[in-house]
């Protein structure tokens, strides 16, 4: 379902042609179009099993036509269907869908997926979770995949006014508030403390998420020191973010990012080394944060695009610009 033209890897691309090379076994055909649904629907064979994998990872908004159709007829076929990783029409991060294939059964890939414990049985069917290959520390890495997930909406933010910090802290805030465009207000008070000044459409949201007990950060700098990772002290985080009822950001050597379930760490790229790079870190957490972005997300997307610039510049002044340039070209 869909076009071969639009198939982007070498993997999918080779593995499409030995399909379209079982000329005995396998009838193939593609469904590209309403006008192409006939050679579905007119098929007079029914199947027992159908593999369900049309948009991959998920999809989120409204299933179109073809897909529509696609989806309804596989429904109705009778047969056993086995969908993998995400129900084809399922939003896998919230479990939304007007419309979706309801499955015999999910193979999910690598690891549990927020959408399995929103759902129930009857929707999803049974949940297998099978390994595909990925580290353990796949899991864990923040990294451009938290890039990518807090720029799929557009950040909105006009003002930050800011209490207390050190002066280098303070200095990257408004350097990095400075090139995008946003307004710093500062107060002497000891402490930090951010608020937004966004479009009022978003600015309560934004408040409640940033401000909130359910998602307040609790971040703090810890200094330069070895980049090497300790799951014992990511289990003493986690607690602590349990216990205090918000997220916890470690930063300073490798990067701790939790709020009591899940973790996230950044030992990969270079170490932050100063409060300036920290407060520019912070500034562009509320940058994401302002378009709604999740929270976790946000600090992860933060740490991997701040400590990945850092391994790029050689010079202070040239840090700025080029995390502009790195979130210009990510968007």
């Amino acid at each position: 379902v869909g076009s071969e033209d639009k198939i982007k890897t070498l993997e999918a691309r080779t593995n499409l042609q030995a399909v379209k090379n079982m000329k005995i076994t396998i009838e193939y055909f593609v469904i590209s179009s309403i006008s192409d649904l006939s050679k579905l629907l007119g098929s007079t064979s029914r199947p027992d099993v159908v593999v369900d994998g049309i948009f991959g990872t998920g999809i989120r908004g409204e299933v179109r036509e073809p897909f529509r159709s696609v989806i309804e007829w596989i429904n109705n076929s009778g047969a056993t269907v086995y969908s993998i990783d995400v129900p084809s029409g399922i939003d896998p991060d919230t479990g939304e869908g007007a419309l979706f294939v309801r499955p015999s059964f999910t193979i999910t890939l690598h690891s549990r997926k927020p959408f399995i414990d929103i759902l129930a049985r009857n929707e999803i069917g049974e949940v297998i979770i099978r390994p595909i290959g990925a580290p353990v520390e796949s899991e864990y890495i923040a990294g451009p995949g938290d890039l990518a997930e807090v720029l799929k909406h557009k950040p909105s933010i006009k003002e930050v006014k800011l209490t207390g910090g050190t002066l280098n802290f303070r200095r990257g805030v408004s350097n990095m508030a400075g090139r995008l465009g946003i307004s710093v207000i500062e107060s002497g008070s000891e402490g930090i403390e951010f608020e937004l000044i966004s479009d009022q459409s978003l600015i309560s949201n934004v408040i409640e998420k940033i401000r909130g007990n359910e998602a307040s950060i609790y971040a703090y700098y810890v200094g330069a020191r070895e980049n090497i990772i300790s799951l014992e002290h990511a289990e003493k985080l986690k607690k602590l973010a349990t216990d205090m009822g918000r997220v916890v950001y470690e930063c300073g050597g490798p990067d701790y990012i939790t709020d009591g379930e899940r973790l996230k760490m950044n030992w990969i790229e270079p170490p932050i080394t100063n409060e300036y790079y920290f407060g520019s870190l912070m500034l562009v957490t509320l940058y994401f944060l302002s378009s709604g972005a999740n929270i976790i997300h946000s600090l992860a997307a933060s740490s991997f695009l701040i400590r990945k610039t850092i391994g790029m510049v050689k010079q202070l002044d040239e840090f700025v610009e080029k995390v502009v340039s790195m979130l210009k070209t990510s968007e």
